[in-house]
Parts: C-alpha cells; structure tokens; sequence
C-alpha cells in the first residue's frame, strides 16, 4: 500500500474509550490523470480541503482528488473520473483507501491481509461535483456528509415530495408430463413513479429506480 506523505496523513492519540480516529489515508488515484484547465492542481486541491463545493464546481477539467484537514478528509471528482472509497479497520487505526475501481480496493484489502473485511456493497462512491466530507471517527461510522452548494445543509437535511407506489405479483402452477411447472412474475413500481426516499443518500442527485420486472420459473423434479 502506498500511503499519503505524513503531512497528509492524521495520526492523533486515542484512548480505548474513544472512538478511534482514521490512522492512515491511502490514495490510490493516479495524479497524472488530473487535467486541469482554469486553475492548477494545487489551487484545487485547496478549494476542495476548504469544502466550498461552488469553489469546487467552478474547476474546469478532469479531476480526482483527496484532501486532509485536520481530522478531516473531503474528496470530490468531475465527472468522467470514477472515484470510490472504502474505510478499512486496522490494528494500527482505521485506514480509509481510496481508488477509482472496485477491484483495486479488493487487491489493497487482500496485499494488507484484510480480504475478510470487503464485500462491494461497503464500498462508497464519491459524487461527481460534491464535496463529500468524513470525520475521521473510525471504521463503524462510514455516512459521509454531502456538503451542498450555498446552503451549509447536508443531504440528510433535504426534503421530499411524498410518494405513491404500486407493486403487482402474480403466479401460476401447471401439472406438466408429471411434473409441476410454477411461472411468478412481480412488478415493482408499477407506474414507473418518479420519487425519491428521504433516507437516501443520493437523492440530491439521483432519483430511487423505476418499473423493475422479475420473471421465476420452476420446474419439480
């Protein structure tokens, strides 16, 4: 693992009656994919570590970038770059590494003798022009703050519209050359409504999924 220079990293004392603070910053991005066009990488890099996520939309180019402040880590990405995260536990302290696959975070976890912590489904990905902000609190509080632009609010403070969802399941069984033959089907969202679940962490930007159809078939033996 290639861990940030240790100005970039935060080692703060802890006792066991705490909760520990992230020991180490592992970023794994690679710097030359940064292409930057009205501002330098280190102009970026400070108006993302100042978490003015205006600031950061105002960036013209392709970027990916990690900062630390203090016991704060905020990261944020344009677009086209794939950004996630993953907050491993550690002896040591909490590591929180940051990759633009999936996959690299496994290799990284499995290097560092850790396989048994991943699953993809614990893994983050950051949003593109948010900041998104972690208190180095260690590995049990992995809920980012999505910092929003103007208000100070975070994603949790927003509000939704109210909702109305339709579900539709049928199914059927049929005596076929001896053999029981069962056809389901299920439609969830029947009316494809287009809404979004307070609880969700990604509905500034990204509404809850629409129409999903499932088909089983079975067949006994």
């Amino acid at each position: 693992m290639n861990p940030l220079p240790p100005t970039l990293a935060s080692r703060l004392a802890y006792n066991g009656r705490m909760r520990r603070p992230i020991e180490r910053v592992i970023d794994l991005l690679d710097p030359h994919l940064n292409k930057l066009h009205n501002v330098d990488v280190e102009e970026a890099r400070r108006r993302v570590r100042d978490g003015d996520p205006a600031a950061v939309r105002a960036i013209d180019g392709s970027f990916a970038l990690v900062t630390v402040d203090g016991i704060t880590v905020r990261m944020a990405r344009s677009l086209d770059r794939p950004m996630r995260y993953f907050l491993a536990k550690r002896e040591e302290g909490p590591a929180l590494i940051v990759a633009d696959r999936i996959d690299t975070l496994q290799r990284t976890l499995e290097d560092a003798g850790l396989e048994n912590q991943f699953h993809p489904s614990y893994t983050r990905m950051v949003p593109a022009h948010y900041v998104v902000e972690l208190a180095l609190v260690g590995a049990q509080n992995r809920v980012p703050s999505y910092q929003l632009e103007g208000s100070g609010a975070t994603v949790f403070d927003m509000p939704t519209d109210g909702y109305a969802l339709l579900d539709l399941e049928a199914a059927a069984e049929h005596i076929l050359a001896g053999h029981r033959l069962t056809l389901a089907a299920r439609v969830e969202n029947l009316t494809n409504t287009e809404y979004r679940d307070y609880l969700s962490r990604y509905k500034t930007f990204a509404l809850n999924p629409g129409r999903n159809v499932t088909l089983r078939v079975g067949w006994e033996l």
